[in-house]
């Protein structure tokens, strides 16, 4: 397993298969991709898990976070989304441990806790509102 950053074009080809199959593949395409950071989590070369990260200045929003359906549920999704809060404080040029406010849309918050309980401990903070999630950790995290 690796994370790296993925091209467009797979990130876009995943989030079609995964998010939105019935649709035309520009339905997936956000008029802001060229301006993220792109990560992918793959297995034996595969891409599972995509996820794009949109940072500015001390916060950052993440969006289109999308696992294959065969590889949901392993544990893939937790590491894409661990590596992304730390890539998410280091362009933030924050010191180890601190976090930047990080955003996202998600499905449910349920899932989102999942993911949360794989990250290092510390205080966290999980807000919830429609679909819009907001995470704050502080330099214990």
């Amino acid at each position: 397993m690796i994370i790296r950053e993925a091209s467009l074009d797979e990130v876009w080809q995943l989030r079609h298969e995964v998010m939105w199959p019935d649709q035309e593949l520009s339905f997936v395409q956000l008029k802001d991709d060229a301006n993220g950071r792109h990560f992918g989590l793959y297995v034996n070369d595969t891409l599972v898990s995509v996820i794009s990260l949109f940072p500015e200045g001390t916060r950052a929003q993440f969006r289109k976070f999308a696992t294959l359906r065969e590889e949901q549920g392993k544990g893939y999704g937790s590491r894409l989304l661990a590596y992304t809060l730390e890539e998410a404080r280091r362009l933030a040029q924050m010191p180890y441990g601190a976090m930047p406010e990080l955003e996202g849309v998600i499905l449910s918050e349920i899932r989102v806790r999942a993911y949360l309980a794989d990250l290092p401990k510390g205080r966290r903070e999980l807000r919830h509102s429609g679909e819009i999630l907001t995470l704050k950790c502080s330099p214990l995290c």
